[in-house]
């Protein structure tokens, strides 16, 4: 009988710290999907033909550092959704969040991302408004959304720089 209550207890405990490492393996997971979402729109960003175009109003025409506006012709994602400008405020300040296309295996060789998220993306002229003002560099930063497993959210950022090609 003493046995049978050790076994148990320790039983108990093995499944609890199993239980702990999936949710911890599920976590891990979300991440790298998220880092792999949030660096595909970077580098959409990055390839946009028309970044430094018609989407670039540049100073002293934008208003404050938020120099970019909607494409004219309408960009549209692997889902059909058309590419908002690059101008979002960001999860802290309020930012609109856009939902994000779960099809991006015909653009991304071998990632499927099967579960819902919404993103941000914002490029701000190179120390615009400093001394290290570069007016033909781009700080660039994409917010990721994403559920957790208890139902919250997580954010993820990433940042890169883009130059205008010469």
């Amino acid at each position: 009988m003493v046995a049978v209550v050790i076994l148990t207890i320790a039983f108990l405990a093995w499944s609890g710290s199993m239980m702990g490492a999936t949710q911890g393996q599920y976590h891990a997971a979300k991440h790298t999907d998220s880092i792999e979402v949030a660096n595909y729109y970077l580098e959409q960003m990055r390839r946009d033909p028309e970044f430094w175009g018609t989407e670039y109003v540049g100073p002293p025409a934008c208003p404050s550092n938020n120099c970019w506006q909607a494409p004219t012709t309408a960009e549209d994602d692997a889902c059909g959704n058309a590419y908002a400008a690059y101008a979002d405020a960001g999860p802290n300040n309020g930012g609109t969040w856009h939902t994000g296309c779960t099809n991006l295996d015909q653009q991304v060789s071998g990632a499927i991302v099967n579960e819902p998220y919404n993103y941000q993306w914002r490029a701000d002229p190179h120390g615009y408004g400093t001394a290290s003002y570069d007016s033909e560099a781009a700080d660039l930063t994409v917010w990721v959304e994403t559920q957790t497993l208890h139902g919250g959210w997580d954010v993820y950022e990433v940042t890169g720089t883009v130059r205008e090609p010469r």
